[in-house]
């Protein structure tokens, strides 16, 4: 088995696009209000191409994408972003996104993509890295508490869809490096 993180660039734009919409929709979609016409609005809004393409030409975010023998597996999105007043004390890079494809979770990609964050962030001078999980999403919650996080603070995460706002609530982890 092949597995490569590769450092993505403006021309992954569109293909990152798409992963992000089919893991996000796998991730979400049928658990709490999230149907398919909430994700829908909501990828087209901020999942998008031209959503990629701006994050991949600011300096201050990173995107590897994980290939397991050719195919897109899993993805990582860093941000070098002020963490929320609750997490001020921690000089911490914000792990923005991790998502694997479901045909390939179990497999410890999810650890590896992480490890790269770790590494990426101890080579910015970061001494942790902080992340927010939807607060129904357990199985997430469960794999960052494997990985030693421990859960510090809530935020509050604002989408818009169709129109329409919808705010969930966000359990805030941080992990010492």
């Amino acid at each position: 088995m092949k597995i490569e993180i590769l450092k993505a660039n403006k021309s992954h734009a569109k293909q990152i696009s798409a992963f992000a919409e089919k893991t996000f929709r796998q991730t979400f979609c049928g658990k709490a209000y999230y149907t398919d016409a909430i994700i829908d609005g909501y990828a087209k809004l901020s999942l998008n191409s031209k959503y990629f393409e701006s994050c991949l030409t600011n300096e201050k975010q990173v995107i590897y994408m994980l290939m397991v023998d050719g195919t897109f597996a899993g993805y990582l999105h860093l941000e070098d972003q002020e963490p929320p007043s609750d997490l001020s004390r921690y000089s911490a890079l914000f792990v923005h996104r991790v998502y694997i494809d479901s045909s390939f979770k179990g497999h410890g990609f999810g650890k590896l993509l992480m490890e790269k964050a770790y590494s990426e962030a101890k080579s910015l001078g970061y001494d942790s890295v902080w992340l927010g999980v939807w607060e129904f999403n357990q199985q997430a919650q469960e794999f960052y508490i494997r990985q030693g996080f421990k859960h510090i603070s809530e935020w509050e995460w604002a989408y818009e869809s169709q129109g329409v706002r919808y705010v969930d609530r966000d359990l805030l982890f941080v992990k010492m490096l």
